[in-house]
């Protein structure tokens, strides 16, 4: 479900920790050069944060939290964990040939990938 926006505000104010990449990625079932690709970031560059614990840049902070309600809203739809992240990482017509988490690099791809989750769920037209 979407971070209210106060909440995500609050969030990335805080700062994204980089450890965060670490249990995102086992939660979406994707490698460590992947994700960092996801957040807009090159693996070296996420692998040095994670060492040092540093927090992460602000634009990677908000992918990671536009991944976690993907993933939310896809667990949802497909009534588990498994399926939505194995629909997640398969390329889809309607995306291009993109999977979802590709398309989701930016905050209008998630937009597309968000309505046709809502499509899927409630037999709406794509």
């Amino acid at each position: 479900m979407p971070f209210p926006s106060a909440t995500a505000q609050a969030i990335l104010r805080r700062g994204v920790p980089s450890r965060s990449l670490l249990a995102l990625g086992e939660y979406l079932e994707v490698g460590k050069g992947d994700l960092a690709d996801l957040v807009g970031m090159d693996r070296a560059t996420a692998s040095r944060k994670v060492t040092l614990d540093q927090p992460l840049p602000i634009h990677a902070g908000e992918c990671v939290l536009r991944l976690l309600e993907l993933q939310c809203q896809a667990e949802d739809t497909f009534e588990g964990p498994d399926a939505a992240s194995a629909w997640l990482r398969r390329g889809h017509a309607m995306l291009e040939g993109e999977s979802p988490l590709q398309c989701a690099k930016s905050w209008y791809g998630t937009q597309r990938v968000k309505e046709l989750l809502v499509a899927i769920k409630y037999g709406g037209v794509v």
